[in-house]
């Protein structure tokens, strides 16, 4: 799947007010900035003029360091 989102994006690099529209939504623009100021974003953050921007293996990277697979019949804990 991330293989298939750096080719889709065929770009050098993404620019972080787009990444809410390639993950359906998943990760806002405020989320990364926060995530880039505590230090824990994608690698290589740079900006072009006022834009903040990841280079496109990098950001696919850290999509994939946080992806699981959750398997289909997995029991679920109760809270108690």
């Amino acid at each position: 799947i991330m293989y298939e989102i750096s080719q889709r994006l065929g770009q050098p690099h993404v620019p972080r007010n787009r990444i809410p529209g390639f993950t359906a939504g998943t990760f806002s623009v405020g989320y990364f900035a926060n995530l880039d100021c505590l230090g824990l974003g994608p690698e290589g953050l740079f900006y072009l003029g006022r834009h903040a921007c990841y280079p496109t293996q990098s950001l696919v990277r850290w999509l994939k360091d946080r992806a699981r697979v959750v398997e289909k019949n997995a029991p679920r804990r109760r809270e108690a």
